[in-house]
């Protein structure tokens, strides 16, 4: 019979590298040849690092909401849909059941820029209740064009992220 296939995700990120980049190349790295795997294994180890972003974005994202920067009584999570085309919204922020805030996370040495708000903006239709003002937030490794924050989205960088 067909059944849906589980998917599985290690949510301590230390051990999600381990298993996730490093585990299978074990011999290799144990031979020295670390650097090697590393050059090999770049692609992946990037997505792990996308990964633990995305984590540290909705924590920020939680820290702003207790320090009054967002509505109070925001809850901070993640929202996807695999019906007709699959969507992710990284960072979301629901007032019951009314997504109030919309974010994106993204791994990227370049700063976030207009290209990834549209995508953002494109991903909020899909949303099944949406605020008639929505807040959107871009958090990047490289930050976002200063041009954005002037229009109202809220910007973040690594700094951010990683600061108290």
């Amino acid at each position: 019979p067909r059944r849906p296939r589980p998917i599985y995700e290690i949510a301590d990120p230390y051990l999600a590298f381990w298993f996730g980049v490093l585990y299978s190349d074990l011999p290799q790295i144990e031979a020295r040849q670390g650097k090697a795997v590393l050059r090999r294994r770049r692609e992946q180890w990037q997505r792990q690092l996308g990964w633990v972003f995305e984590e540290a974005a909705r924590g920020h994202a939680t820290r702003l909401v207790q320090r009054g920067e967002l509505p109070r009584d925001l809850v901070v999570g993640r929202w996807w849909t695999a019906t007709g085309e699959p969507v992710e919204v990284d960072v979301l922020g629901l007032h019951g059941t009314t997504a109030i805030l919309l974010g994106e996370a993204r791994w990227q040495e370049r700063p976030l820029g207009a290209r990834e708000l549209r995508a953002l903006i494109a991903k909020a239709g899909r949303l099944p209740q949406l605020a008639d003002d929505p807040v959107y937030a871009l958090w990047g490794r490289g930050g976002v064009e200063s041009g954005l924050r002037g229009q109202g989205v809220y910007g973040f960088d690594a700094e951010d992220v990683l600061s108290e």
